[in-house]
């Protein structure tokens, strides 16, 4: 498996799990590309911690904006 279907992979996860389809440019760790590439975790393993990371990323945001 190359990296890029590795990635694909993920963001097919990622939107399943979320609802809606993501963009094939959405930012993804190079670790957990590298993991699924290797076998080491799945796709969907990769995407929860992606959309888990996110959401910490958004609510450090608001937080700080005061929302």
């Amino acid at each position: 498996m190359k990296l890029r279907e590795a990635k694909k992979l993920i963001i097919d996860a990622a939107s399943q799990q979320l609802g809606f389809k993501l963009a094939p440019t959405t930012k993804i760790e190079q670790y957990l590309i590298t993991g699924v590439k290797l076998g080491r975790i799945t796709a969907e393993q990769a995407a929860t911690t992606t959309n888990k990371n996110y959401e910490a990323m958004c609510n450090r945001a608001f937080e700080k904006a005061g929302l």
